[in-house]
């Protein structure tokens, strides 16, 4: 402290290199650094700024982010301008921690500089080492920059290259980095940072686990068998260490991947899970029952319960993708619900109904169905009107799933149900239903063609959609159907027949009272 102390009597003699100098050695030391100190050397930097060269720009901004600083947006501002204008003089390690410095603090990059530092790595591309690459796509991740195609290039390039030399941490951040970056991956460098974290597993920690298996979900790559054991074999011995956010992610990948989850893992995430359960984010609820849910193992009725005890103490700040995927998941599990989940739930997705996609809307209705709970009037309301507004970007299991809500749910919406039915006639005629078919769409559509039935009196209006559906569904199905040489069928056909018969067949219609006043072969 007593250096620091002196540091501060006589921050105005400091020039450039002074300040950069001392600001990256306490940073290095790992010390607690004196706020007034962080404040008088960000004041002298702000005042010499124009006399800072390259290495001392990058190991101001690199030393107050590692020191953890509030850093001065005025500094942030001059030392921005100053990189730019001495651009073409940075070096690989200060083009790297420059820009790590910046995102870490969560200043706005400044569009110029984020064009010539992506030139000037590009031009010196071939001298990074692995942490440089590590932390430049690491920052532009977090800075949320859009990436020029060659320096994707020229990184990955250069990245395959040094592969044997990543550690744990590197593997998994560059990885974690272009896949939050939404870049394609070059099939060369996913293979070799597979095997490279193959070799290091025993070296990674926690986050290094999740947020590699996390990006290669997110990437939808293929992955080594050998490392999905590798990996998990690793979550297992430091099991105790994850935290909630490595929990969700790891197991949403597992899931995402498809990959054969190890049933000691399972244990282990659900005990740790249940220990935390408190610290879970409403991302990390939904994503954790998600995973588990899709994952078909079977839950902990002690982690299902305090799962949803945390999601209803903290029900405001889901978004509509949590609140789809927590009730697909716990009706998928086949949990036991608590009443007051459900009813915060749907409290929390009338608020925000006009933010939910075709997925959402799909999945929570056909959750809540599922589980048997009551439904809010508002809320079959709203999601109805919000399915109709975004009707194109339904795709046909969206639609099966959310007809056979309704149908489940005994709804009865006219205006929807042409909506959904138009939808799927025109995902009719754009694809090959014959080739791919699913049966459990056909049948859930099935389901819901058939609760058009007249009650006594009472005739309901029967959208034209719903009746071309009904042929088409039939002429579909019978398709298929005349494939019955094909061994592969298999169930298909079973499913494609009673369909078919069932939306052919007036006299089926008639003896069982469903929809033989408007039967198109009637």
């Amino acid at each position: 402290m007593v250096m620091q102390s002196r540091a501060i009597k006589i921050a105005h003699a400091f020039n450039s290199q002074g300040v950069a100098n001392l600001m990256w050695a306490l940073a290095t030391l790992g010390v607690d650094v004196d706020l007034e100190l962080a404040m008088v050397m960000q004041s002298q930097a702000i005042k010499i700024a124009n006399t800072f060269n390259s290495q001392g720009v990058a190991n101001l901004m690199w030393g107050l982010a590692t020191m953890g600083a509030e850093v001065d947006l005025q500094l942030a501002n001059v030392m921005q301008v100053q990189a730019i204008a001495i651009a073409a003089t940075f070096k690989e390690q200060e083009v790297a921690n420059l820009m790590w410095g910046l995102a870490t603090l969560g200043v706005d990059l400044d569009p110029e500089l984020d064009k010539k530092m992506q030139i000037r790595a590009i031009e010196i591309a071939p001298t990074f080492i692995s942490q440089g690459v590590v932390n430049l796509m690491w920052a532009f991740a977090k800075l949320e920059v859009e990436l020029d195609e060659g320096l994707v290039m020229v990184m990955q390039s250069q990245a395959i290259k040094i592969a044997t030399s990543f550690n744990s941490q590197g593997v998994a951040n560059l990885m974690w980095g272009l896949a939050t970056l939404g870049v394609e991956v070059d099939p060369e460098l996913d293979k070799k940072m597979q095997i490279q974290a193959i070799e290091m597993a025993p070296t990674f920690i926690s986050q290094g686990v999740a947020n590699l298996m996390w990006a290669l979900a997110k990437l939808k790559v293929e992955v080594d068998q050998g490392l999905a054991k590798a990996m998990q074999a690793r979550a297992i011995a430091i099991a105790d260490t994850f935290n909630a956010q490595d929990i969700a992610n790891l197991m949403w990948a597992l899931a995402t991947l498809g990959v054969d989850l190890d049933p000691d893992l399972d244990e282990k995430m659900q005990i740790r899970a249940i220990a935390i359960a408190a610290t879970f984010n409403e991302q990390e609820v939904a994503n954790l029952m998600w995973g588990l849910a899709t994952l078909g193992v079977e839950v902990d009725s002690k982690l299902a319960m305090v799962m949803q005890g945390q999601a209803i103490r903290i029900a405001a700040s889901f978004k509509s993708q949590g609140v789809a995927n927590l009730m697909w998941g716990l009706a998928t599990m086949g949990a036991e619900v608590n009443l007051q989940l459900a009813n915060v739930m749907q409290d929390q997705a009338i608020e925000i109904a006009t933010t939910f996609k075709s997925q959402g809307v799909a999945n929570l209705m056909w959750g809540l169905a599922t589980l048997g709970v009551m439904v809010d009037s508002k809320l079959v309301k709203v999601m109805q009107l919000q399915a109709i507004e975004i009707a194109t970007t339904f795709n046909s299991q969206n639609v099966a799933n959310l007809m056979w809500a309704f149908t489940s749910l005994e709804l009865f919406a006219v205006d929807l149900f042409d909506c959904m039915a138009s939808r799927r006639m025109n995902l009719t005629r754009s694809s090959n239903h014959a080739e791919h078919f699913n049966e459990c769409e056909k049948s859930q559509l099935h389901q819901w063609l058939l609760s058009f039935r007249i009650d006594g009196d009472e005739r309901r209006r029967i959208p034209e959609s719903v009746v071309l559906l009904n042929k088409t569904l039939g002429e579909e199905c019978r398709a298929v159907f005349s494939f019955s040489g094909n061994e592969t069928q298999g169930s298909r056909l079973q499913v494609c027949e009673i369909v078919w018969r069932a939306s052919t067949g007036a006299a089926h219609w008639r003896s069982i009272g469903y929809l033989g006043l408007w039967n198109p072969y009637a």
